[in-house]
């Protein structure tokens, strides 16, 4: 006979299909950051906050909330032994969490609204991705403290390039870890196949 999933097998891939909207979420609000980021706020020339920002903050901690929710049910799939072999599932799930809580450090460890750039105009700026390209910053300033441009660069290019890199291929993992192959065999009540 087949093997079937259960429940709670259905519902981890749920979560793991939700987890790849939001992650899509991300990606495209990220990348506008990366290149259309204007900070808001109450200089000359200041913008009113993006909206694709305001989704970009709260997709990021609803992205957190459903891997934490990933890692209870792989838990619970690893608690019930309903996978054949490899590695187990909450190995997985805790991977996420951790993945996620990465991308939401690098992401504020990014200065968004406390960039102090001379000689840049508030009209010039266009994004991180600016940031870089332009030759005539040689550091930030984050409130009072300089910050090296390799530091920030480093943190951009970890939060847009690195993690999420890490986070499809477990998103991918997660995905072949709960294939029918893996499932164990249904087996009846009085334990036979």
């Amino acid at each position: 006979m087949e093997p079937r999933r259960t429940a709670i097998q259905r519902t981890h891939r749920v979560l793991l299909l939700v987890l790849a909207v939001l992650f899509l979420v991300l990606l495209i609000t990220g990348l506008w950051l990366a290149f259309r980021y204007q900070p808001s706020g109450t200089f000359g020339g200041a913008h009113h906050e993006s909206w694709l920002r305001v989704a970009h903050r709260v997709t990021s901690s609803v992205f957190l909330v459903v891997a934490l929710a990933t890692f209870g049910l792989s838990i619970a799939v690893s608690f019930e032994r309903l996978l054949t072999r490899g590695t187990p599932t909450w190995v997985l799930g805790l991977s996420l969490v951790i993945g996620a809580l990465a991308a939401g450090l690098s992401g504020y460890l990014l200065p968004w609204d406390q960039l102090a750039l001379a000689p840049i105009r508030p009209g010039q700026y266009r994004g991180f991705a600016f940031l870089f390209a332009h030759k005539e910053v040689h550091f930030v300033l984050i409130g009072t403290t300089e910050v090296a441009k390799a530091t920030v660069r480093a943190w951009f290019f970890a939060h847009i390039v690195a993690v999420p890199i890490v986070l499809v291929a477990l998103g991918v993992f997660g995905w072949r870890a709960t294939r029918r192959a893996r499932l164990a065999p249904f087996t009846d009540e009085d334990g036979s196949a």
